[in-house]
């Protein structure tokens, strides 16, 4: 459960700012003297409003629709800015407006519908008129359009993108309750006006007395027909089978228990008899039952069975009718086909005998021109090594001279 309307207020941005105080002041005379602040404030509200209802800080309001009584402005009011002078600008649509009306109301905010039917008791009346004063024309159950968006395409974002038309027929009460399970808190107008969005503005479902087909995101897009009707009919009858035979169960134990009972507590015989009668007759409608109920699941596995080979077969023609528009393409043709193969060959041939000629006519490799002459380098030192050496083993050898030296006299190293 939401915290209460005070503590919501007190959380919001706008809370103990002068700009609140502006935002609860009275704006009839500002609609033409400052419009940019005008459709600023409206703004404003229209949003607080709607994540209000949302969020379900003020009850009796509900998720989509707004309650709007005497006591509204008092519940709203702020130490720091008072009560608020200007909601009655604020109203969009009466709900009773919203749902018997035919025209296609696919607005997108709320300021866009200022202007619309809810709107035309303001235009009306005098410029001179404060917002408090209207007060008592506004009072009563309005539809707030951008939660009704929200919660359409919140409920449409669940559904299944591959259902099959067998899938997509339901009755009413299973609409509702698939609704009230994707958005909670919705309240009994809440489920009439989304209902009513959901085939007028949406145009996501059709509805026809209790038979409900949904065809947001569909290819078959069409009305009921006999065929929606006849699924809706044996869904029906399935449902009821259910039903009555979890029924049967509960009443065939609870003869057995009395059965039992009167046993137990030693009443008549006969007492206990007419309860195993009774649990006997149950038994046999009981059988019955079932062989109905496996008659109508069967019925009902082989149409969603056609129904499936039916989207199948849809699908095979579309992809064969389209498979022939691509075949019939000028370009597929047989002489076609030949002619740009042969070219294509001949392009090929000639691209290779230009790639040939160009590698021909590149200039040699810097780094192979350098092996080559290295090479040859290599093999001109090695020409010249053998006749070195042979040089040299032709050429006489020269002996080393005799020292030249006296032998030192007797008479000096006697001296």
């Amino acid at each position: 459960m939401p915290p209460p309307l005070a503590a919501q207020l007190a959380a919001l941005p706008e809370a103990g700012t002068p700009e609140l105080v502006s935002l609860y002041a009275d704006l009839s005379g500002q609609r033409h003297s400052n419009a940019s602040a005008f459709r600023r404030r409206v703004a404003w509200w229209s949003s607080t409003l709607a994540r209000a209802c949302w969020e379900q800080w003020d009850r009796p309001s509900t998720p989509l629709v707004l309650q709007i009584d005497a006591d509204m402005p008092n519940r709203w009011a702020m130490d720091t800015a008072g009560r608020p002078l200007c909601l009655a600008v604020v109203v969009l649509i009466r709900v009773d407006e919203y749902t018997a009306s035919s025209v296609r109301r696919f607005s997108r905010t709320l300021h866009a519908w200022i202007g619309a039917p809810a709107w035309r008791w303001l235009t009306s009346s005098e410029e001179s008129t404060s917002d408090e004063a209207r007060w008592p024309a506004v009072q009563g159950a309005w539809v707030v359009v951008a939660n009704v968006e929200r919660a359409a395409q919140q409920f449409l974002a669940s559904l299944s993108p591959h259902r099959t038309l067998f899938e997509s027929i339901l009755s009413r009460s299973e609409l509702l309750a698939s609704l009230s399970e994707t958005i909670p808190g919705l309240s009994e107008t809440d489920l009439t006006v989304l209902l009513t969005h959901l085939e007028r503005d949406r145009r996501a479902i059709f509805m026809d007395g209790d038979v409900v087909k949904v065809v947001h995101g569909c290819t078959d897009t069409r009305g009921i027909g006999e065929k929606e009707r006849g699924i809706h009919a044996t869904k029906q009858a399935q449902a009821r089978l259910t039903r009555q035979v979890d029924d049967l169960h509960t009443r065939i134990d609870r003869a057995h228990a009395q059965a039992a009972d009167a046993l137990r507590t030693k009443a008549p015989r006969s007492v206990a008899a007419s309860f195993l009668r009774t649990k006997k007759q149950l038994e046999d409608m009981l059988s019955k039952r079932v062989v109905a109920l496996e008659t109508m699941n069967t019925l009902l596995l082989q149409m969603e069975q056609a129904t499936g080979d039916a989207d199948i077969l849809r699908a095979y023609e579309a992809s064969e009718r389209t498979l022939r528009t691509i075949l019939a393409d000028p370009a597929l043709q047989p002489e076609r086909i030949d002619f740009v193969v042969d070219s294509l060959a001949e392009a090929l041939r000639a691209q290779e005998d230009v790639h040939a000629a160009v590698e021909a006519a590149q200039p040699a490799d810097p780094d192979e021109l350098a092996d080559e002459l290295a090479a040859l380098q290599l093999e001109a030192q090695a020409a010249q090594e053998p006749a070195t050496t042979t040089a040299e083993a032709t050429k006489p050898v020269e002996l080393p001279a005799a020292p030249q030296h006296a032998p030192r006299q007797p008479e000096a190293v006697l001296e």
